[in-house]
C-alpha cells in the first residue's frame, strides 16, 4: 500500500483484498485454536476475552493510525496545495484563502481559474497519498511485531486428538445396549428406534 499513488485503483483494491484475506485467516485460526488452550467449561469466557482484546487492540491501532494521518496531513497537504497553486498561476496573496476554502468552495478564492482548481485537486490527492504512506509504515511495524510474536506461539499438535468433550448424539450401544451387535455399533439415528 505504500507504493499506491492517486489513480491506481486496481493496485489499491488488490492490496486491500490480500490484506483482508490474511486478516481473516488470522482471526479464524485464533478462534479455532482457542478452545484447545483451555478447559471445556471456560471456552465461552475465553472466546469473550479474545473478542474483547481483539476489539480493544483494533481501537488502539485505529487511534494510532488516525493520529499519524492527521499529523502528516497538517504538514504535507498545505505545502502540496501551495506549490501546485503557485505553479499554476495563483497570486500569492490568495494562498491563505485557498487553504481555507480548498475543500469547500474554491470558487470563492480571488484569482482562481479552472486550471488552478484542477492543479490543486491533483495536489490534494497526492498530499493524501503521501500522508497515508506513513500510516502504512506504522502498519509494517505492527506486522513485524506480529511475525516475531508468532515464533512464540504454543505448538498445538499434541492437542489435535479425537477426543469429543460433548456428544451431540448417543451411540446405538448407549441407547439399546441389549440390541447392540457388531453390525450395529455405529451412531444412533431416529430410524434405529422404529420397529
Amino acid at each position: 500500500m505504500v507504493s499506491v499513488q492517486p489513480g491506481q485503483t486496481s493496485k489499491a483494491a488488490t492490496f486491500v483484498a490480500l490484506i483482508s484475506g490474511s486478516c481473516g485467516i488470522i482471526e479464524s485460526a485464533s478462534r479455532s485454536l482457542l478452545p484447545l488452550s483451555c478447559p471445556d467449561e471456560d471456552i465461552g469466557s475465553a472466546i469473550g476475552i479474545l473478542g474483547t482484546f481483539g476489539y480493544g487492540s483494533s481501537a488502539v491501532a485505529t487511534a494510532i493510525y488516525v493520529a499519524i494521518l492527521t499529523s502528516k496531513l497538517k504538514s504535507i497537504l498545505p505545502a502540496k496545495i501551495e506549490s501546485a497553486a503557485l505553479k499554476a498561476g495563483l497570486p500569492s496573496s490568495s494562498l491563505e484563502s485557498l487553504l481555507v476554502n480548498y475543500s469547500t468552495n474554491m470558487t470563492a478564492v480571488p484569482g482562481i481559474t479552472p486550471e488552478i482548481m484542477k492543479s490543486v485537486g491533483i495536489a490534494v490527492e497526492q498530499g493524501y497519498a503521501d500522508s497515508f504512506r506513513y500510516v502504512w509504515y506504522a502498519g509494517i511495524a505492527l506486522g513485524a511485531c506480529s511475525i516475531i510474536s508468532a515464533f512464540f506461539i504454543h505448538n498445538y499438535s499434541e492437542l489435535m486428538v479425537s477426543e469429543v468433550s460433548r456428544k451431540m448424539m448417543l451411540s446405538a450401544k448407549e441407547v439399546h445396549p441389549e440390541e447392540s451387535t457388531s453390525e450395529n455399533d455405529g451412531v444412533f439415528s431416529p430410524n434405529d428406534s422404529k420397529g
